[in-house]
């Protein structure tokens, strides 16, 4: 599947050339620097900040006429991964003598010593010193015949710089970003050019994951990827045990890793920009990087990759296939108010996809769902115990769910995670919470099942309520056993009101929920009713007449603990306008 996303990065590539990855491309937090030659002068431009605004989604500084500039400099000048400096104290981030980055902490602590500086130069300028071993002095050389020797008078004209103005520069030292330096010449041509000529100096020797690796088969180098792949001696689990002599998992050309890993350049400006959800659509050929709350706005078939970014790296955390993806949901999802939480609650349609996920989100699991995805379990910090259990069980089936992947049946899971939730919100006192989660949990039942049962249910209990509290004489008993258990959360919500503490009992709830014995829950019910009889007015007859009925009525099916919550959240008819029955 890697091989196919490729192809279809490669394809636009083809198309647009290195502004396809530019067009993306994020420089790291920091104070950028043109210094600009004229004649044997070097003259500084007035520096700049780039940053990343992650609340606003803006790149603070790309209004800036040299940002374009800045982006390509800082593309060629950058480093594969820290493991894989030109200097050797890894405090100078940069691959090549025309550029210049350290951390602005390096200077501020005085770090970046003039030894240092000349180490970083003479990597460059003698690579013998940086290419000991065999495979990647023989991969250098071989770059070397193609692009000719560094040019060393320009090289120790730049390193002078250096070492006379780092330390002079009028620059903020305190915030813990970048100071980046590039110097450029005259002709932006030339400049350009020589950029991206010294950029592949330092890539073609480094871009596999390690040259010890490398093979040559018939003339020509393959070797392992340097992208979303490690191997060393503490990785022996990555080795393939039964291709022989070479244990690498795969082998690319030189051709292959490079256009890969300039795949994964195109990714990591996706992920700087907090863009981890990327859609590559096999039928259009595109590739569209979302956010954690986006999704595609029209359908499509092809593949799903999930970013994870680690200071230079960007690594491909879930890969999943799409197949025939509707931003829309056929029919539309109706959101019915069983039980009002406030004045704003209302029935409405929802037709987008997107738009069901956020709401699933908010109401049942808290908004913590979404953002938990892909998120390690032991990374999950919250207190409440059953909605980490709920979001693991739940994510990764509701996640391909709401990637289009319908064949995945989630009503039956969904119920039950809602049912939890549900109680643990009424246990834990949220009630307004709850209602929004029964309400969304039934209404989900009934999209499901393609039906109005929870609907039907509902205002049949309802209205049966409200008639047996009306009556004056006459017996009558419950319907039913979901009757008759909305009764018993009546009742329970009747004694809660009854407390003359400044906070509620809400242990009353929770209590009554955890018990599982069915005559267990008349005789609390019972126990409740001698602590308060002596205040019940002016709702005493009504009260007494719904706990007559649930003491002698005798259930068939087990505790409904869904049908107490209900009767718990839903408004008490026991309080309605009172007429003297």
């Amino acid at each position: 599947m890697l091989k196919d996303c490729i192809e279809i990065f490669k394809e636009n590539y083809d198309k647009k050339g290195e502004r396809y990855i530019l067009d993306s491309y994020v420089p790291k937090d920091g104070t950028y620097m043109i210094v600009r030659k004229n004649g044997k002068e070097f003259k500084p431009e007035e520096p700049f900040d780039i940053r990343y605004d992650k609340k606003k989604k803006i790149v603070e500084g790309c209004e800036n006429s040299r940002f374009q500039a800045i982006c390509f400099y800082d593309y060629y000048s950058k480093l594969i991964e820290m493991n894989k400096p030109m200097d050797s104290s890894k405090m100078i981030h940069t691959n090549n003598y025309l550029s210049f980055a350290v951390k602005k902490e390096s200077l501020k602590d005085k770090k970046i010593t003039q030894k240092i500086i000349e180490g970083y130069y003479q990597n460059i300028a003698e690579p013998e010193t940086k290419y000991k071993k065999t495979k990647s002095r023989n991969l250098y050389l071989d770059i070397e015949k193609k692009l000719g020797k560094v040019d060393a008078e320009l090289l120790m004209a730049i390193e002078r710089w250096v070492c006379e103005n780092i330390y002079k520069l009028d620059i903020d030292k305190e915030r813990k970003d970048y100071l980046k330096i590039f110097f450029v010449l005259e002709n932006e041509e030339i400049t350009r050019a020589l950029y991206k000529q010294e950029g592949m100096r330092y890539i073609i020797p480094n871009l596999y994951n390690s040259n010890d690796f490398n093979v040559d088969i018939n003339g020509e180098i393959f070797g392992l990827p340097n992208n979303n792949m490690g191997m060393n001696s503490k990785k022996p689990f990555l080795e393939n045990k039964t291709r022989g002599a070479i244990k690498q998992p795969y082998l690319l050309n030189s051709e292959d890793v490079f256009i890969q890993a300039q795949f994964f350049d195109y990714l990591m400006g996706l992920a700087s920009k907090r863009q981890y959800n990327v859609y590559l659509d096999t039928e259009e050929r595109t590739i569209s990087g979302y956010g954690n709350r986006e999704k595609p706005d029209i359908g499509m078939t092809g593949y799903f990759l999930r970013l994870s970014k680690e200071k230079n790296e960007v690594g491909i955390q879930a890969f999943d296939t799409i197949t025939n993806y509707n931003p829309n949901i056929k029919p539309n999802f109706k959101y019915k108010i069983f039980i009002k939480a406030d004045n704003e609650d209302q029935n409405r349609r929802i037709s987008k996809r997107i738009e069901l996920e956020q709401l699933i989100d908010e109401v049942i699991f808290s908004r913590c769902l979404i953002n938990n995805y892909f998120t390690d379990p032991s990374d999950i910090m919250m207190n409440d115990g059953v909605l980490k259990e709920s979001i693991l069980i739940a994510r990764d089936r509701l996640r391909l769910w709401f990637n289009g992947d319908e064949s995945n049946d989630i009503s039956a899971m969904i119920d039950d995670i809602s049912c939890q939730l549900t109680k643990d919100s009424v246990g834990s006192g949220y009630f307004k919470k709850a209602k929004r989660q029964l309400n969304l949990r039934w209404s989900l039942y009934d999209y499901f099942k393609g039906s109005n049962e929870k609907e039907e249910m509902m205002n049949r209990i309802e209205e049966a309520m409200r008639n047996h509290v009306r009556m004056e004489e006459g017996t009558w008993e419950f319907d039913d056993d979901d009757e008759y258990y909305f009764a018993v959360g009546q009742m329970i919500d009747y004694f809660i009101s009854k407390s003359n503490t400044s906070k509620k009992p809400l242990s009353f709830a929770n209590r009554f929920l955890n018990i599982r014995d069915g005559d267990k829950i008349k005789e609390e019910l019972n126990k409740l009713f001698k602590k308060y009889n002596h205040d019940m007015f002016p709702y005493e007859k009504r009260a007494n007449r719904i706990l007559s009925r649930i003491l002698l009525y005798k259930p068939e099916s087990g505790v409904n603990e869904e049908m107490m919550s209900a009767g718990i959240l839903s408004d008490n008819v026991i309080f309605e306008k009172h007429q003297g029955k």
